[in-house]
């Protein structure tokens, strides 16, 4: 026979509509709102899974971070002016670590316009440095 009383369901003690809020409306992460509350993670995702939230993949939210994919420009259409681009990136360019910086090198000036024009990007243009002439010894 049990003498110590069942511990009360701490799950409950957390409303469908505050849990929605702050997961859904404001962002919070499960650990967060745990802290909040002073519970344990565990606790918070099986309620969640009890009022039917679905939990977000792990990892920064999408679209909230400098250089997210997620934070670029989604309005485009796919054209041949977007495929050629991407042929050149794929061929002569250089994507940034951050994802947010295309770095493309050519002489061919023409090239390089056709390119902005293709992206429709207002990016700068570098004119490459002179080299000297070789020093005949």
């Amino acid at each position: 026979m049990r003498t110590i009383p069942a511990p009360m369901n701490v799950r409950v003690a957390i409303s469908e509509v505050e849990l929605r809020e702050r997961y859904v409306t404001q962002g919070l992460t499960i650990e967060q709102i745990a802290r909040n509350f002073g519970l344990a993670a565990t606790t918070v995702s099986r309620r969640m899974r009890e009022v039917k939230i679905e939990a977000r993949r792990r990892g920064p939210i999408p679209g909230t971070g400098r250089g997210d994919p997620a934070a670029v420009r989604r309005d485009f259409q796919w054209s041949a002016e977007l495929a050629y681009a991407v042929g050149l990136i794929a061929t002569d360019g250089c994507l940034g670590r951050d994802n947010s910086r295309i770095t493309m090198t050519s002489k061919d000036t023409d090239l390089l316009e056709t390119f902005r024009r293709c992206l429709d990007i207002n990016a700068r243009h570098h004119e490459p440095e002179a080299l000297p002439p070789p020093s005949m010894v």
